[in-house]
């Protein structure tokens, strides 16, 4: 009986399984890094002495200075963003209009647009801000050692590839000459600018008007059913182009062959899958609380682990065959530790990617347990904490 020795060198349809691999890998990180026309900073861009001035006084909820008293609560700029937000949540965008500073707009603006523009300016920032509420001033009179304008405090900044602009509160004249707190007109001024780069295309507006106007996670409805619809398509692009490369590898019955079909059918195929479900979330559009569960979400760091795992092991049952077939099966008992020994190095890794990606300092608490030269060591990847994100 002929026996088949492809063990010692990688044919075509190895060589293919192992590039798709290192593709699959190479991509992950690329999807997985935000694109730098999202990055923002929050609303906690208020100086240090801001914070600290807020740490001084912990209980504005029992000493609240809520200003004039108002209709729609915007005495202040933290109750005047907060209806904002709730407004715009509910859909309610006559009621968000009158959180937005309507007056002196440019030309090609007017009153009128007030719930339109309110409307783009929720969808542009659902994408871009987390706004942290205890970080706006309770203060009729806002921050005053901000660097701005008394009449003017920043909650946050959205970065597009064409500028910075800043997120702003101004203190106006009411008609009856109180103060209250608005969204800037230098800000509502930039909607339409906002809305070019992270509001709906024509085909997301005709969604949103189908389904019903209501939220969770900062997502509408018709997002979540696109999400789901995703999933599954994904799945089945996954499953259609591993059975493809299945189907080249099988040609052959080797063990070779065997391990590599097994490898492509599940850990490759889950990754793929991940990886091609990330792409149409691109399309969709994340909302910053979604971003923020998808960046702590170990799925995909526990699927690239294992696909690196299963890598190994291929790699070491290869390497095992060509042992054999060579006469050296003495060599091969140390194979088993050394596969050991790269396994639990993935999974440490993977772990300390993964805690680094959430927030944790992993090279602080490294050299805070004396292991100094690892904490240099891991201190790039610092860098790429959202490799897995």
């Amino acid at each position: 009986m002929k026996t088949t020795t492809r063990g010692e060198k990688l044919g075509l349809p190895e060589t293919f399984a192992i590039i798709l691999f290192l593709f699959l890998l190479v991509t992950s990180f690329i999807f997985a890094t935000p694109s730098p026309t999202m990055a923002q900073s929050g609303p906690a861009n208020q100086s240090n002495s801001q914070e600290g001035k807020d740490a001084e006084q912990p209980g504005p909820q029992k000493i609240k200075p809520s200003g004039p008293a108002d209709k729609f609560n915007r005495g202040v700029p933290r109750s005047s963003l907060k209806g904002y937000l709730k407004a715009a949540r509910d859909g309610d965008f006559e009621r968000a209009a009158k959180y937005l500073d309507l007056r002196y707009l440019p030309d090609r603006m007017d009153e009128s647009q007030g719930p339109q523009l309110a409307r783009q300016l929720k969808i542009a920032l659902d994408k871009v801000i987390w706004f942290d509420l205890e970080m706006i001033s309770a203060h009729p009179t806002g921050f005053s050692d901000d660097g701005l304008p008394a009449d003017r405090d920043s909650i946050g900044r959205v970065k597009t590839p064409e500028k910075t602009v800043d997120i702003l509160m101004q203190r106006i004249a009411r008609g009856d000459g109180a103060y209250i707190w608005k969204i800037s007109n230098q800000t509502v001024a930039e909607i339409p600018h906002l809305y070019e780069y992270f509001g709906y295309g024509p085909f997301e507006e005709t969604l949103s008007k189908l389904f019903p106007d209501s939220q969770f996670l900062g997502w509408q409805v018709w997002q979540w059913a696109l999400w789901l619809i995703n999933l599954a398509l994904t799945f089945l692009l996954a499953l259609l182009i591993t059975w493809i490369v299945n189907l080249l590898v099988g040609r052959q019955d080797t063990a070779m062959r065997r391990q590599i079909k097994r490898f492509v059918a599940w850990p490759v195929r889950f990754l793929l899958w991940l990886l091609l479900e990330q792409v149409g979330l691109s399309f969709i559009g994340l909302s910053m609380t979604v971003r923020t569960l998808f960046r702590v979400d170990p799925v995909l760091p526990f699927v690239m682990t294992w696909t690196a795992v299963r890598l190994v092991d291929l790699i070491v049952f290869w390497w095992g065959e060509r042992l054999r077939r060579s006469g050296r099966e003495d060599a091969i008992v140390l194979l088993r530790p050394a596969r050991t020994a790269i396994r639990i190095t993935l999974v440490i890794a993977a772990v300390l990617f993964w805690l680094d990606n959430i927030g944790l300092k992993v090279s602080t608490l490294l050299a805070g347990l004396g292991v100094g030269g690892l904490a240099v060591a891991l201190e790039p990847a610092g860098q790429r904490h959202d490799s897995f994100g």
